[in-house]
């Protein structure tokens, strides 16, 4: 019987493996990740499905979620592709449309999959980081939950914190590449570039072609410092900023976790002067650049 329940697992597992396949090799293009190892890894356990009538009941306006239960992954309709008779998560490139208007979706999807991986990896504390992380929640996190949020399950709030968290990072380098790609003034809807002041005085200032093809930004911003300010855990809002002294520290070392963990896994890109960098090497920016040295030649 054993063995039975074990083949039927397996296959269900093996059916699901490339559900999250599409998704995630756009999600590692858009946002410039160096490996998508851990995403593939999950979307081996967990089951994925369209919102039923129930599930819409209770989710009306959610583009998805994630039931710990059944480890399963409800997506909206329009979300879903059927590859090969099965069922599969849209590619993010495809969510987020060229001017990454839906980097919200994306990351809530990031999101729902976050909670997943605290399930599958980091409960079961499966490699060294995961271990540390449980230990961290254990020995520092669970008792700063106990404190401050008084009522509330600390495991269910570490689960939304992590989850969170993530919802913040995509968010963060969502915002930072819509402002480079108006920054270096490219429609990216129309396929066009614009002078920008900036651009406009590059000219002005003699500077070269090479120079002036280049993608880059005045804006600072280091990926490690993000911070969310608020979970929303079963029907309540838990301000993070309330935790302060030296609580804001454990607070401040948990995102430090939170984000090697990312860093391991992910690779995301770690300031936004690296995401400039890769703009730059990226093929789909090569309108851009051409664009823009015909506008160099003109003037």
């Amino acid at each position: 019987m054993k063995g039975i329940i074990f083949v039927l697992c397996f296959f269900s597992f093996t059916a699901q493996a490339s559900s999250f396949s599409s998704f995630y090799q756009g999600f590692k293009n858009a946002f410039y990740l160096n490996t998508v190892e851990r995403g593939i890894e999950t979307s081996n356990h967990v089951r994925l499905t369209k919102f039923g009538k129930i599930g819409r009941i209770f989710s009306p306006d959610a583009s998805a979620t994630y039931n710990d239960k059944t480890n399963t992954i409800s997506l909206d309709e329009t979300l879903l592709a059927i590859k090969d008779g099965k069922r599969q998560a849209v590619d993010a490139r495809i969510i987020l449309t060229p001017n990454y208007s839906g980097f919200s979706t994306v990351a809530t999807i990031f999101h729902e999959l976050g909670h997943a991986e605290v399930d599958i990896f980091i409960e079961n504390e499966k490699k060294l980081t995961d271990l540390t992380l449980k230990h961290f929640y254990k020995t520092k996190l669970r008792p700063l939950y106990r404190k401050y949020f008084k009522g509330t399950n600390p495991w269910t709030v570490f689960h939304e914190h992590f989850a969170y968290y993530r919802t913040d990072l995509v968010e963060t380098l969502s915002l930072d590449i819509m402002d480079l790609i108006m920054e270096n003034g490219w429609h990216t809807q129309r396929g066009t570039c614009y002078l920008t002041p900036k651009l406009k005085k590059m000219l002005a200032d003699g500077t070269s072609l090479e120079e002036f093809l280049t993608i880059e930004t005045s804006k600072k911003r280091d990926y490690k410092s993000v911070t969310p300010g608020y979970i929303f855990v079963r029907g309540k809002d838990l301000n993070l900023a309330q935790v302060t002294g030296s609580d804001a520290e454990v607070l401040k070392e948990a995102h430090a976790h939170f984000w090697n963990y990312h860093q391991e896994f992910y690779g995301f890109p770690k300031n936004i002067t690296d995401i400039a960098a890769k703009m730059n090497k990226d093929p789909k920016f090569n309108k851009l650049k051409q664009c823009r040295e015909n506008l160099y030649r003109q003037l």
